[in-house]
């Protein structure tokens, strides 16, 4: 499996208003690496080395920086890609959810019905979205890959991202570990 976190750098003056960070992306990101790691999954964790502010990884027009090859490249040998992003609530236009699922396909796949459902059932705010613009989910599906881009609202409590994060792994752990949702011949390389 491959976790990414497009913006994951933020600079020290962070400024909320302008979002050229996701704030809780990169901790989020790194909490789901260790979990699936954890939990038995071969799993990489790919965050890029330069901010939003001088590239949004997440556009066509960063496929040729370090970051978006070291994604490229492992999507060659795994078959699942979660693109890790967050947001400030907003009221307009109003994103006031605690996670949204991003995923490419006009009608969502059952693992992004079925995530949220898990997500509501634990008593989280979900909602579902057609990504458009999401070149790295856009891609890994291009490339045969499942995948899509979680969403998480950084104005939570840490532990209620943390929850998140943990209904996230425990989900992946029960639906893909050794699961029959995967060819047997390439499960090893999730």
């Amino acid at each position: 499996m491959i976790v990414t976190v497009p913006h994951g750098l933020c600079k020290e003056n962070y400024n909320k208003k302008n979002h050229l960070c996701d704030l809780v992306a990169k901790s989020s990101g790194e909490y789901i690496y260790e979990g699936l790691k954890k939990g038995g999954i071969d799993v990489v964790l790919l965050i890029p080395e330069v901010t939003r502010e001088a590239i949004d990884m997440n556009r066509e027009i960063s496929r040729n920086t370090k970051f978006r090859m070291e994604v490229n490249e492992a999507m060659k040998d795994k078959l699942i890609l979660w693109d890790i992003h967050s947001y400030p609530a907003m009221k307009d236009p109003p994103f006031t959810n605690d996670v949204y699922i991003l995923d490419n396909l006009k009608n969502p796949k059952n693992y992004s019905v079925d995530l949220c459902k898990r997500f509501k059932d634990e008593g989280f705010k979900c909602e579902i979205y057609v990504g458009k613009n999401n070149d790295i989910t856009n891609l890994a599906r291009e490339k045969g890959l499942i995948s899509l881009l979680l969403e998480i609202c950084e104005d939570l409590e840490k532990e209620e991202r943390e929850k998140i994060c943990s209904v996230f792994v425990d989900w992946v752990l029960k639906k893909y570990s050794g699961s029959s949702h995967i060819p047997s011949k390439r499960r090893k390389n999730l």
